[in-house]
């Protein structure tokens, strides 16, 4: 618990309901920000942490990262556009450069219910032809 003498307002920093919500809106302004990273290094009382020494980002050094940008613009600049990928398929070049010996592939469908129950179907009137025939037969040679 901290008093109110020992309240500090992170720059940049929004809360929300949820967690990810607060994270997701803030931006990185108290990380350009010298004093403000002593001050939240002064506020964790990890011993390892506070025997490090972290630098502000420069804002004069460009890295695609501005002190007003939320993190939620960072998470969408991370993924790439599925726009920007263009595929070239040739299955011709492909046979050509690459000259397998043989070629397999493999179809995967389910079967519909209608293609089920006419093979059981078969497969029982199958067994039924065929016991009809070996039964009779293996009888009259046990007998």
């Amino acid at each position: 618990y901290l008093s109110n003498s020992t309240r500090f307002n992170i720059p940049g920093l929004v809360l929300g309901c949820l967690p990810i919500e607060s994270l997701l809106r803030s931006t990185l302004e108290c990380f350009y920000n010298q004093t403000c990273v002593n001050t939240l290094i002064t506020y964790l009382h990890n011993t390892s942490i506070n025997k490090t020494i972290f630098n502000a980002l420069d804002s004069t050094i460009y890295s695609g990262f501005f002190p007003n940008m939320t993190i939620n613009e960072l998470v969408n600049n991370l993924f790439v556009e599925s726009e920007s990928w263009k595929a070239n398929i040739s299955y011709t070049s492909f046979y050509s450069q690459c000259q397998p010996t043989f070629c397999t592939y493999t179809i995967i469908k389910r079967n519909s219910a209608l293609f089920i129950c006419t093979n059981i179907l078969g497969l029982y009137g199958g067994l039924m032809k065929t016991f009809r025939h070996v039964i009779p037969a293996m009888m009259a040679i046990y007998i």
